[in-house]
Formats: C-alpha cells, sequence, structure tokens
C-alpha cells in the first residue's frame, strides 16, 4: 500500500555552437550571443504505483509473473513480501494478522490448504472481485469452471479468485466400492477391515478430510460421525509412503488419497491400480466426498488504497498472453475453455516407427510394476468423461482451519485408547462443537487471537502449546496460583514487568483469558490495539457499539466492553474517559472477569 516516487530529468537540449573564426570584436548587433545557452526540457515520470504482495515461499512462477508485469507496465510496480517462515504456520498466522489489524499487503497469494479464504471473508478485509469480474474485458464469471465457481462464491460474492485446481479424492477396487460416486460407511470399514495393508492416509487425515466433505459437525440420522470414528480406529496413527505398487493392483490397500491435478496423474494412478480401479468420493458424503484444492490464489485487500491496480496484475495471469507464459501449466485450468484443451490434449496419441516398420503407440509415461515396465498411452473419451465428472460433481474445497476437526480428532483418541465408548466419544463432540457460536459455519473467529511478539495466541490453545511459544520468543514467565480470586486455576505473568507485562489465565489448562498491560507494541489484539493506544483509535478499530462502564474509587475508571463473536474485549481508561488505554482484555463468553474497582457510576 506504499508508493515510491521516481523523479527522472529528461533533458532535451538544443546547443548551438558558434564556431570562433579569430580573437576579433563580436558583433553585439545580433540578437543572440556568442555563446548561444544549452536548453533543457524537464519531463517528470509518471511515479510508479508500489503493489505489495503477500506471499508464503515466493514460487518460481509468482516471482516470474511479478517480473513479466513490472517489464510491461510503466505505472505499477509488484513487490513480494514473503511471510515464509521455518514453521510453515508461524508465516501463516503473521500474514493473518498483518490483514486483521490494517497493515496487510493489498495482494494476498496463497493456496486453499494453507489460508482458510472463509476466514478473512467474515472479517470483511478482502473485496469482493465480482465487480472486477463485471468490468474487466479479460475474465467474466462465465469463463469460470460451473463447479468451482460455485464452490468459490459465498453470500453473493467471490473473495478469492485461484488459476488452477486438483481433487482431493479416494482410488479403490470395484469389488470394495459398488458407486464410484458414494463409496458408503459399510464398504469402507469393510475393506479396511478385510485388507492385508494400511491405506497410506493417517486418522487424523481421514477424519479431517471427512470433516470437510462428509459433513458429520452435526446430528445425522445415519450417525456419520460415529461411522467416521469406527473407520478411522482401523487407520494407522501415522501413514507411511507405501512404495509397493503391486499391493495396490492385488486389492491388498482398501483405498488411497490421491491428488489428481491433470490427465496423466488420474492415468497413471488408474493403471496402477488395474483396469477395476474407481475413483470414489468419501464416504457417506452423498456425491461430495471430493475436495477441490484451488491453487495460485490471488485475493485483494478491502484495506487496500489501490485495489484498481492491484486488480490489473490479478487479471494479467488471465489474459491469453499470461495463460500462455505466466500461469502455472501444470494442475487443471479454473478457465473452462483452457481446460477444455487440456483435456482435448490429452486424447491426443502420438506414434513411432519400429525398425521393422511397425507404427506403435509413444507412451505417455513408463512405469516399473512387479519387477515388470508398463505403459501408460494417450487418454481414451471415457477417461475424460470420468474426470469431468469428477469435476462437475465436486461441491466443496478444502478448508485450513476449522475448528471442530481439532475437537474431533482429540476427543477420538479417548475412543481409539479404549477411555470412552463411541457414544460417549460422539456426544462430548457434539456438545463441545454446540458450545461453539456459529460452529455449522465452522469460522475461526480471530478476536479470540492476540499478538504477542510474532507469535499468535489464542483462547483455547493448551499451556503447553502457548508455553512453547513463549519459549520461542525466549519470554520470562512465572506460573501463579489463583488462591485469591479462585476464578482461574491460575496465569502466568509474562515478560519484564514493564514494558512487556501480559498475563495468561487458564481453566482445566486451557486458555480463557488474557490481560495486555504495557505502553508497547509488543502485544495486541488482532485489531492491532494495545495499552498505549487511545480511546479513539479503539473506537476506529471497533466502533461505538461498547458497554461504557464508570467507576469511582481511587480513581476515576472507565470500562469499554465489546461483544465480539466468542469473546469479550475490554479497554480500561483510567482518569479522563477518553484518554490512553492502561489495559486490555480478551476473555471467553462467561469468564467475565470481576475487578473492584469501586462504587459504578450510572450515567445518563
Amino acid at each position: 500500500m506504499k508508493t515510491f516516487k521516481t523523479i527522472a530529468l529528461l533533458l532535451v537540449g538544443t546547443v548551438s555552437s558558434l564556431l570562433l573564426m579569430g580573437c576579433g570584436e563580436i558583433d553585439t548587433g545580433t540578437k543572440t550571443s556568442a555563446w548561444e545557452k544549452e536548453t533543457a526540457t524537464i519531463v517528470l515520470e509518471e511515479p510508479k504505483t508500489e503493489i505489495i504482495l503477500g506471499d508464503i515461499g515466493g514460487a518460481s512462477t509468482l516471482q516470474e509473473a511479478i517480473a513479466d508485469f513490472n517489464s510491461k507496465n510503466d505505472r505499477i510496480t509488484i513487490t513480494i513480501h514473503d511471510y515464509y517462515e521455518e514453521n510453515i504456520s508461524d508465516g501463516i498466522s503473521r500474514l493473518y494478522d498483518d490483514i486483521l489489524t490494517g497493515k496487510g499487503p493489498d495482494i494476498i497469494s496463497f493456496s486453499t490448504d494453507e489460508m482458510d479464504v472463509e476466514v478473512l471473508r467474515e472479517k470483511g478485509v478482502i473485496e469482493n472481485l465480482i465487480p472486477y469480474l463485471e468490468k474487466s474485458d479479460v475474465i467474466g464469471e462465465e469463463d469460470i469452471v460451473d463447479s468451482a465457481y460455485q464452490v468459490l462464491t459465498a453470500d453473493g460474492g467471490l473473495y478469492m479468485l485461484p488459476t488452477n485446481f486438483v481433487l482431493y479424492t479416494l482410488i479403490t477396487k470395484e469389488k470394495w466400492c459398488s458407486n464410484k460416486e458414494n463409496f458408503t460407511f459399510e464398504e469402507a470399514l469393510r475393506a479396511v477391515r478385510e485388507c492385508e495393508e494400511d491405506p497410506m492416509i493417517s486418522r487424523d487425515l481421514f477424519l479431517q478430510e471427512g470433516a470437510i466433505c462428509g459433513g458429520y459437525s452435526g446430528e445425522t440420522e445415519d450417525n456419520r460421525l460415529e461411522q467416521y470414528i469406527k473407520i478411522a480406529e482401523q487407520l494407522p496413527q501415522q501413514a507411511m509412503f507405501q512404495t509397493n505398487d503391486l499391493l495396490m493392483r492385488e486389492g491388498k490397500i482398501p483405498f488411497n488419497l490421491e491428488c489428481i491435478g491433470d490427465m496423466q496423474q488420474y492415468l497413471y494412478k488408474k493403471s496402477v491400480w488395474g483396469e477395476d480401479a474407481v475413483y470414489t468420493g468419501f464416504p457417506g458424503a452423498e456425491g461430495k466426498g471430493r475436495i477441490f484444492i484451488f491453487d495460485n490464489c490471488f485475493a485483494i485487500n478491502s484495506q487496500s488504497t489501490h485495489k484498481e491496480e492491484a486488480w490489473k496484475f490479478v487479471e494479467s495471469y488471465f489474459t491469453e498472453e499470461g495463460q500462455k507464459t505466466i500461469a502455472p501449466n501444470w494442475n487443471f485450468s479454473i478457465l473452462q475453455d483452457v481446460l477444455d484443451q487440456q483435456l482435448s490434449d490429452s486424447r491426443k496419441q502420438e506414434y513411432y516407427q519400429t525398425s521393422d516398420g511397425k507404427r506403435e503407440k509413444l507412451p505417455i509415461l513408463t512405469y516399473e510394476i512387479g519387477g515388470t515396465y508398463e505403459n501408460v498411452y494417450a487418454a481414451q473419451d471415457e477417461d475424460i468423461q470420468d474426470v469431468r465428472e469428477m469435476i462437475n460433481n465436486t461441491k466443496v474445497m478444502q478448508r485450513s482451519d476449522l475448528p471442530f476437526i481439532g475437537i474431533t480428532q482429540e476427543e477420538a483418541l479417548y475412543y481409539f485408547n479404549g477411555e470412552k465408548s463411541i457414544e460417549e466419544t460422539a456426544a462430548a463432540i457434539r456438545n463441545k462443537i454446540d458450545e461453539m457460536p456459529n460452529a455449522t459455519n465452522a469460522q475461526i473467529d480471530m478476536d479470540v487471537v492476540i499478538n504477542i511478539g510474532d507469535f499468535s495466541v489464542s483462547l483455547y490453545e493448551g499451556e503447553q502449546e502457548i508455553l512453547g511459544k513463549l519459549d520461542k520468543m525466549g519470554l520470562l514467565y512465572e506460573k501463579v496460583e489463583d488462591s485469591d480470586n479462585k476464578k482461574y486455576d491460575y496465569y502466568y505473568n509474562v515478560g519484564d514487568g514493564e514494558a512487556q507485562f501480559i498475563q495468561v489465565y487458564f481453566l482445566e489448562k486451557e486458555c480463557v483469558r488474557i490481560r495486555i498491560s504495557s505502553n508497547e507494541t509488543f502485544a495486541h489484539t488482532s485489531r492491532g490495539i494495545y495499552s498505549g493506544n487511545t480511546y479513539s483509535q479503539m473506537v476506529e478499530q471497533y466502533g461505538d457499539s461498547y458497554e461504557k462502564h464508570t467507576y469511582i474509587g481511587k480513581e476515576r475508571y472507565t470500562i469499554y466492553r465489546y461483544a465480539l463473536g466468542e469473546c469479550f474485549h475490554e479497554f480500561g481508561i483510567p482518569g479522563e474517559a477518553t484518554g490512553e488505554i492502561y489495559n486490555v482484555d480478551v476473555y471467553v463468553s462467561g469468564q467475565m472477569p470481576i475487578y473492584d474497582y469501586g462504587e459504578e457510576i450510572v450515567e445518563d
């Protein structure tokens, strides 16, 4: 969201020289001097607008696209801000934080297995791109693969635009699955029980993907939550990559999770599994068992002051030239006409002539299985039709942060360890999900997050997880038993007691409250407010929808309380009610702090 100005002076001069013929006097009667002065015309170059693009990892294709775009634009230059860190989740958290606190880049580049666009959409921090599509001469709604477009849109808006996608799907044998569109629970359970080898999918991953496409978070007539846990029980805690393809060919592996991004991948895996291979969805998903993973996604920060310029870069990926040169050419294209061409090209069979003059098919790839080599040839019409149907019938996309996934995975351990029955486990999961506000939407509430240094600490995080972050930051902390208040089990004093004073409160080893009382930017809410900010800065970020409580005691003290989804944010201001914030409290609903500020003043 920055601009830099380059002032260039272009000297366009005309110089006339008078050749001295001798040392005689100069004719002063002429209108020009002996040496005509050099003249210059100053031409101010249009300042370039710098657009910041936030990315995780800085893929080479993105860098190439930016270089190509910058070389062709006199008014716009794109600069990458790479959020990559050794722990990628830390980088993603930092990117979230910057966007949510108004410091984020103009353009966000990501894939749907990295970031959850729904979090940003719910917070209103990314642009609806439909108005841009309507004005564009390059790409419109009608150009996008319809099933993908239906998945990408929410509440009548489109908040990210990918260039390509892959499909997450299961592959198995016909003997295990009677209907490729609906792998039943009974079939899946029988397959894992009867097969000699484990699938290359762990318990946690199976539960995660099942949550996305199976929709088991609520009450259902078929008790699919219990069904998913029963199947997961048969799976390994940690999946191992299986190098023996023959096990798949012989039907000794029940099913595997495959990522299909082009026809070659589709044909190769189908060949490995054999003629009776079936690409099917996750069980119990009622035709929704496959998942879109969108890659090379772009979103525009709604707080950017250069939205139109940002869109110009996004749009460049979808020009004819962009599709040929800078758009990723692996994986399925999001553009219907390009996808059609990809599928059509996969049908083209090339030939070669043998030494004895015979015309033979040229394989697109060759692989070894069971000590022999097998060839894979160009796609047939039925292959292309199968892939089209898979794409057209996919109705969900990968989500990176669904709160009830963690709940399910954690609670299921009690069943796997024999500590609870399947009924008790399912009931515990449903109770926790029901306690979550807006659980059906399965959104993360970023207002439960406090940023401390380079890390984010969330309410509901466990003690060890939070302490691990504090250790990485090198922060000092002290455990204090909450014997006086008795509202919490204990809390930690964090920091040096002056510039970095934070308190983290726990109930049953789960964080339920965080207090900031420092006059530094080191710790702040997800909206960027910290101790030392002013009343006006608070209102700018939170609005004027607060509850105001004014107390009298040793000094007048005013509390501004905001109810925000799963939590409350409180800001305490001593002295003048509109002065400087002294402390910040974020706490879960139902855990309202009790302070003795003296008698509350009832104001009209």
